[in-house]
Order: structure tokens, then sequence, then C-alpha cells
């Protein structure tokens, strides 16, 4: 799509959600639940003027980016290990299949006495969610790659570090992304969880703590800007997947 035609697009987009906010905030007729825009937009400035919401953005991204990275690496390096070795898959598969099922606010309280409230509880509710999409995905590239393959490389000569170094991590690297791509999103979901539970600053606890003090045009500010941060999140990650990840398994750069 020319940039022309999609900028004009997300303009079209973001003018019928304006409106569509403005004509619902009039119908339900109590400004106090449903904030107009322009009381909305006040706050907003206010906010910002405050320093309290680039305070709030910080936090977030900065947990997220922490729990994120830990998350991807560790279920990278163990879809990567039990697609390698099958011993290891034999003996992790029951404990991944039983764990993916349980999301991360189950954890929260048993987290909370574990660790206490500090960051290290937060940023390990993140990391668990992380873990299991980036796991699965890169299990699904090792599975998925054919065996005449491998046998290949083994005739002609290629020892175990060449053909995982050769083979197997080049052809698992889209999954590997894949798997990020969707842990990303994860991720926010459960930093604002968290935050609104065992927080004081962040957007979830923007947002909660607008609630409880009936300010929902703070809570609205905060709502936007999950949403805008991770839509710049995934944003980015797309950009940095095509400018640079092709490389690693010989795509053309707009996979993502």
């Amino acid at each position: 799509m020319p940039i022309a035609v999609a900028a004009q697009t997300y303009v079209v987009a973001v003018i019928v959600f304006l409106v569509a906010w403005e004509v619902s905030s009039r119908a339900y007729g109590i400004p106090l639940l449903v904030p107009p825009v322009e009381v909305t937009f006040r706050k907003l400035v206010q906010l910002v003027k405050q320093g309290l919401l680039l305070r709030d953005i910080l936090w977030t991204t900065g947990r997220v980016a922490v729990g994120f990275f830990i998350g991807s690496v560790a279920g990278a390096t163990a879809g990567l290990a039990m697609g390698y070795w099958p011993i290891i898959r034999r003996m992790l598969e029951p404990y991944v299949n039983f764990f993916r099922f349980i999301p991360a606010l189950a954890w929260i309280s048993i987290v909370l006495l574990l660790l206490g409230t500090g960051e290290v509880a937060r940023i390990s509710i993140i990391v668990y969610t992380s873990v299991s999409a980036v796991l699965i995905n890169t299990l699904a590239g090792i599975v998925s790659i054919p065996p005449a393959q491998l046998r290949a490389a083994q005739t002609f000569g290629a020892n175990q570090s060449q053909i995982f170094s050769r083979v197997i991590f080049p052809g698992t690297v889209r999954y590997i992304l894949t798997g990020m791509r969707l842990a990303l999103g994860s991720a926010f979901m459960a930093v604002i969880s968290a935050e609104m539970l065992v927080a004081d600053q962040g957007l979830g606890f923007l947002v909660i703590n607008a609630r409880l003090w009936m300010a929902m045009d703070e809570a609205l500010v905060g709502v936007i800007f999950i949403g805008l941060l991770g839509l710049l999140a995934d944003r980015l990650f797309g950009y940095l997947v095509n400018r640079y990840a092709w490389r690693f398994y010989g795509g053309t750069g707009s996979e993502m």
C-alpha cells in the first residue's frame, strides 16, 4: 500500500474513532462516566505537564523490555534444547503443556508470597507469560525441518555444531520471531495486570488508581496510551525483523 494511501486511511480511522467517542459520550449523558474527547484531552495535557504520564510510560516500557527479553531468551533456549535433544523434550514437554494453560494472574498470590511486592515479582509475571509462546513456536520450528535436510547435512560431513548453526537455527529463526511477536502482546497484558495489582507506577497503576477516584478521563488516557505503546512496540519489532532478521534465514525482509 502506498504511504500516502496508508496515511489517509489512518487519519480517517482516527477521525471516525473520535466522532464515535464523542457521540457515545453525549448519548450516554453522564460525562463523569464517559468523558467527552475535549475533557479527556485536557486531562492528557495536565498529566503531560505534571510528568506523570511520561513516568508511567517509562516504568511500563522498562518492565516489558526486561521481562520480554528474559522470557524470549529462556523460551528460545528451552525450545531449541527440547527440539535438538529428544530426551529433554520427553522430560519437559508434560510440564510445558501443563503450565501453558495456567494464566499468569493465577500465580500472582503465590509470586507475592515468594518474591514480595517489588520489581522482581512484576517482572517474573511478564517472564512467565513470554516464555510459553516463544518456546512452543521454537519447538514447532525445529519439528518442521525436513529430516532429509538433516540427513543431507550429515552426508556432506557436517558435525553436530555445523548442523545446528547452518540448518537447525536458520530453519527455526522465523518461528522464534513469530513466537516473540506473540509474546510481546502477552507481555503487555501481563504488565498491565501486574501494575494494577502490585505497583505504584506504570500505566496499569494509572488506570486502576483513576478508577478508584472515579477519574474516568484519566483512566481513558491510560487505556489509550496502553494501546498506543503496544502498537508502537509491535511496529518497531516488525520493522527490526524486516530490516535485519532476514539475513539469518534467507528471506526477503518483508515477512513480518
